[in-house]
């Protein structure tokens, strides 16, 4: 073998140069490792990739499992989604948390605004919630990943003679005022007690926070692994975290990495910047623990490793047909195609709220992963009961959640149909109090093109929630299917 002592990249500007990789979107000045002494020896080509050995032996697993106690196999879904919020070790859960935090943030709001409230705003309206209708509001919610509209006013719209678009259990068991209200002040933590934000219109909210010193991403997987320490695990890995400097901090403590690494990377081989490898080929180089390789799949990928090796090992794809792919690009096919696929599950399912707080999107898509999660340990746990599929689990917690909740409030009905409108017996009624609504027969906006005048009353049809005249329209309306022609009689009178 050949050292190449001069193959270390030190440039802090070429490592900044080629930033465009970031595969994950994330902002380019905190991706760059800062300089600094990484300096670990000189790095050694690697001339057999068939027999090259890790030149550190990956320890076994050391971390005991922990002993799981599983809910009953006759338990429902919503048991193994509340399985996966419940903390048992401080006696809470992810419900109770909502129930306390978003009223505290309510009533925070609503004593310090400053504004004055319009006659119309919904704070007006606002009553603390229970944790019965909080596990409604979340069902409900999440129910709007499957159930797509454009809006959420558009839930509870009334679709007239368009039936297609119509959701009565929405308005069933929300109203939407209340619906948009505990939306609005939902909260998951006491705002009294951040002590990481800056104020606004503060210097620090102006200039922004100083970045961490290699990095976010650095940052993230230091901080994700600390509980970990000393238990042989191997992290895996994109190119939006990955880099010599991390992986010779977390091999120290005993944590493996394996990972997809940009080559402008700090610390990364100069000669992988200009070296082209054919499809199939790769080259390797070594730095004590760690292994740098570069692929040729349907495109270059680097590769940095302190767990696996070069060496080929024999596969198959999706389709079944055999190949031959490092073990490395293997290991991380393997545990990374886990998380496409998990994230690919969730996205069909994802309500795709639209709000100027990252936060909110953050927790929707924590609860479709702990939904995620209930699903797989349902698999494992139904043995003899029926096999669910994802959709009817969904399904099922979402109907669990929301359970016997109902607004409590007369739920304005359209119309009734044909049937019940002429076979039902009828009553006509006067309307409570001095209201008053336009007759269903005699009075409508427009007909035949033109603007009519409405005719309101102060009679109506309790069962079919109508207004009617007494006397002649609620005869037709009761009897007629059709009663446009009498209707078109009465107008050209």
């Amino acid at each position: 073998m050949s050292q190449q002592n001069d193959d270390i990249d030190d440039n802090e500007e070429e490592a900044e140069s080629d930033i465009s990789e970031n595969e994950s979107g994330m902002e380019t000045d905190e991706d760059v490792d800062e300089a600094g002494d990484i300096s670990h020896g000189p790095r050694i080509c690697v001339l057999r990739d068939e027999t090259y050995v890790m030149p550190v032996i990956s320890n076994a697993f050391v971390q005991e499992p922990a002993h799981l106690n599983r809910p009953a196999v006759t338990a429902r879904p919503v048991d193994y989604f509340e399985y996966f919020t419940e903390d048992e070790e401080n006696d809470t859960n992810l419900i109770d948390i909502l129930v306390s935090e978003k009223n505290r943030y309510a009533t925070q709001t609503i004593q310090t605004n400053q504004q004055p409230l319009s006659t119309h705003s919904r704070m007006h309206r606002w009553l603390p919630n229970d944790r019965a209708e909080m596990r409604a509001f979340v069902g409900l919610m999440m129910t709007m990943g499957m159930i797509k509209k454009p809006t959420i006013e558009s839930y509870w719209k009334k679709s007239g003679n368009n039936y297609l678009h119509h959701s009565p259990s929405f308005s069933q068991i929300f109203s939407r005022n209340r619906f948009q209200n505990i939306l609005r002040f939902l909260h998951c933590h006491d705002c009294n007690d951040n002590r990481t934000a800056f104020p606004r219109g503060s210097p620090g909210k102006q200039t922004g926070v100083r970045r961490a010193v290699h990095g976010l991403g650095y940052t993230v997987v230091t901080y994700l692994s600390s509980k970990h320490r000393g238990q042989n695990h191997n992290v895996v890995l994109d190119n939006a975290f990955t880099s010599p400097t991390l992986c010779w901090d977390l091999f120290t403590p005993n944590i493996y990495n394996t990972g997809t690494v940009r080559t402008p990377r700090r610390g990364m081989p100069r000669s992988f910047k200009t070296t082209r490898v054919a499809k199939g080929e790769r080259i390797a180089r070594q730095q004590g623990p760690i292994m740098a390789m570069k692929y040729g799949d349907r495109k270059e990928v680097t590769f940095l490793s302190t767990f696996e090796g070069p060496s080929l090992k024999r596969t198959e794809n999706s389709r079944g047909v055999e190949r031959h792919v490092p073990k490395v690009v293997d290991i991380y096919n393997r545990k990374m195609g886990s998380v496409d696929l998990a994230d690919q599950h969730i996205q069909v399912y994802d309500p795709d709220f639209r709000s100027v707080k990252l936060w909110k999107k953050l927790f929707i898509n924590m609860i479709l992963r702990v939904i995620g999660n209930a699903y797989v340990l349902y698999q494992r746990n139904r043995r003899l009961l029926h096999k669910m599929t994802r959709m009817e689990f969904h399904s099922q917690i979402y109907h669990q959640l929301i359970g016997d909740l109902r607004v409590d409030r007369n739920i304005p009905r359209g119309p009734c149909n044909g049937s019940r409108r002429l076979t039902e017996r009828k009553f006509i009624e006067n309307l409570p109090g001095k209201s008053r609504r336009p007759c269903h027969v005699c009075s409508r906006q427009t007909l035949c093109g033109r603007n009519e005048k409405r005719s309101q009353v102060r009679t109506w049809c309790p069962e079919c929630n109508v207004g009617l005249c007494l006397g002649y329209c609620f005869r037709i309306y009761h009897k007629c299917q059709s009663f446009a022609t009498h209707r078109r009689s009465i107008h050209e009178d």
